[in-house]
């Protein structure tokens, strides 16, 4: 599912997700000055989605994003809270190549460790991410590398 709002248009963020339920896998990638309401957006979108499940593992591809989340911590902490019963027993690899992306990536995974049963991890290869997740075959990467 590819998923761009008239906001992301006009500031040049791309934020775009797939599921693949033959691997109960969904990943999301962000490129952009990606911010708190871009997010929210995407993953209520994510929610809606026939082919959603609360227990699919996730890959999170940040490496060409800046989070630029100018609203209070406290709204993404309500939207995770609000949203508990979309967020089950899964794991989030989340990919990140600077040391900015990085360190906002584990500050994220930490977040979200908090409010569900996700364990997440922060990787800088989407082979390694694919392995932790053990989901590492090579038509996994011919559909997303």
């Amino acid at each position: 599912m590819y998923f761009t709002s008239k906001e992301q248009t006009a500031m040049k963020v791309h934020i775009q997700y797939l599921i693949l339920p033959k691997y109960q896998l969904i990943i999301e990638t962000y490129q952009g000055s990606v911010t708190l309401a871009n997010y929210v957006e995407m993953k209520t979108k994510q929610f809606a989605d026939a082919n959603f499940n609360k227990d699919f593992d996730i890959i999170a591809d940040l490496r060409n994003a800046n989070f630029s989340f100018d609203e209070p911590m406290t709204d993404l902490l309500d939207f995770f809270s609000t949203n508990k019963n979309n967020i089950g027993n899964r794991r989030s690899a989340l990919i990140a190549q600077t040391p900015k992306e990085t360190s906002k990536a584990i500050i994220f995974s930490n977040l979200i460790q908090k409010f569900a049963t996700v364990n997440a991890n922060v990787f800088s290869t989407l082979e390694a991410a694919y392995s932790w997740l053990g989901r590492y075959n090579s038509e996994l990467l011919t559909i997303y590398k």
